[in-house]
């Protein structure tokens, strides 16, 4: 599984952990000669650098130029011999012992995401330079979370240094509305293209533009697209041209060098099965509600102890737990509206942390 560090190929600054890391170093060791000469001796070229600029600004550079290197562990080790090495310990230990992308179940502004175990073993193909897999599908019951995902991609995204964009029902009416969100999160509108030839000889030129913006930009992009299946009246909430052009932007995956700027995720994707021609490039999770269990929800409070800095010793923890799903699994009253298990799990686990 990913390092959120090591094993991404850029830096992730939106993360506490990079903040301070950066905040330190630029704070302790702000002479640009120095500088230099620790990313010299971690491998790094410091003709590429512009020593010019402020310690903060330089130390940036070493740090986007480490992790594209894939040179941060040297760089720690180097870090290790300053003599300012006592103030700069914590904040690379906190770096090295980050929480694995994948395992992550408190998600940003206090998300809860338990379980989700197949999830999470198959989006790892999608993950790193080695990625095998391009597409991943979640299909499932209604109500079972399958929407839910889009917060983890966005997360996992953004801990990869990628983009992440999200389309469904209300937001994109059409083909021409998904492109304008494609190319405006690849940073350039302007790349858009016009239609001159046939429906599918035109869903192949816009994969090709876009893969030539996400290389001229420098951006990988996740696509996150839901709604896929049908509403209650059996017609397709989205207009099913969108699911047809995301059916040749999986089949696009095939190629490695479009592969390696994007990657699509497909929630509520229909049960009629997939391309024939798509071969390797999909991965599939069926949501299972009823694997959020009573380990899974004590998997997800020791996280959200830690990253809270509680101590909960192990008999209250384990009677929050047994509460919490037990009234998740009581059997409801006669005519009583029940919202989906994995609603009510996520209700009565915020109800009761708000308690400790």
């Amino acid at each position: 599984m990913p390092h959120p560090f090591f094993d991404v190929g850029r830096f992730p600054w939106s993360r506490d952990e990079a903040v301070n890391f950066h905040r330190e170093l630029s704070n302790n060791i702000p002479l640009p000669g120095r500088i230099s000469l620790i990313f010299q001796s971690a491998g790094g070229s410091v003709a590429s650098l512009n020593l010019g600029q402020t310690p903060a600004l330089i130390w940036h550079d070493v740090i986007d130029q480490c992790a594209a290197q894939n040179l941060l562990r040297q760089l720690f080790q180097r870090l290790a011999e300053q003599a300012e090495w006592p103030q700069l310990e914590s904040f690379v230990t906190a770096i090295e012992s980050a929480v694995d992308l994948l395992d992550v179940k408190v998600l940003t502004n206090e998300r809860i995401f338990v379980d989700r175990k197949n999830l999470r073993a198959e989006i790892v193909k999608l993950c790193g330079t080695a990625a095998s897999h391009g597409v991943l599908l979640v299909r499932g019951e209604s109500g079972s979370g399958k929407s839910w995902t889009k917060y983890f991609i966005e997360d996992l995204a953004r801990g990869l240094g990628a983009e992440c964009v999200y389309l469904f029902e209300g937001y994109v009416a059409d083909v021409d509305a998904v492109l304008d969100q494609l190319f405006a999160a690849l940073g350039n509108s302007a790349a858009k293209p016009t239609v001159l030839e046939t429906t599918t000889a035109f869903y192949m030129r816009v994969c090709n533009k876009l893969q030539e913006t996400a290389i001229k930009q420098n951006k990988q992009l996740w696509v996150v697209v839901d709604d896929l299946g049908a509403g209650p009246d059996g017609a397709p909430l989205l207009d099913k041209e969108i699911l047809a052009f995301f059916n040749q932007f999986g089949l696009s995956m095939a190629n490695p060098s479009f592969a390696k700027w994007f990657r699509l995720v497909l929630l509520d994707y229909p049960d009629t099965g997939v391309p024939t021609k798509w071969k390797d490039v999909w991965v599939e999770d069926r949501t299972a509600p009823g694997e959020a269990d009573t380990t899974a929800v004590s998997q997800f409070l020791e996280q959200w102890a830690a990253r809270k800095n509680k101590k909960i010793v192990a008999a209250d923890a384990k009677k929050f737990v047994d509460d919490v799903v037990a009234k998740v699994d009581t059997p409801p009253a006669p005519g009583a509206i029940v919202p989906p298990r994995m609603l009510r799990l996520q209700t009565e686990l915020a109800s009761a942390l708000k308690k400790l």
